[in-house]
């Protein structure tokens, strides 16, 4: 019996720079939240009421990031 190795699939530009996108735009909107919703991210329980902010600040960045606006490069943490 064989096995056959799976090549490792080449990561193109335009992936890098979708990824460097979301860095940067996460990176933006959790800079810009209260600390008190900061911290339910970074906590990332179970709640009710936490999921929803944690939904929240997702669909931000991904707007964000899938958008044509310009993000801050000096937050990226590269």
């Amino acid at each position: 019996m064989t096995t056959k190795c799976k090549k490792k699939k080449r990561i193109t530009k335009e992936q890098r720079e979708l990824a460097k996108r979301y860095r940067c735009a996460y990176n933006y909107v959790f800079n810009k939240l209260p600390p008190w919703k900061g911290k339910i991210i970074i906590d990332n329980s179970d709640n009710q009421g936490d999921k929803r902010v944690i939904d929240e600040f997702i669909k931000e960045v991904r707007q964000l990031a899938e958008s044509n606006r310009q993000i801050s490069d000096e937050l990226n943490n590269d």
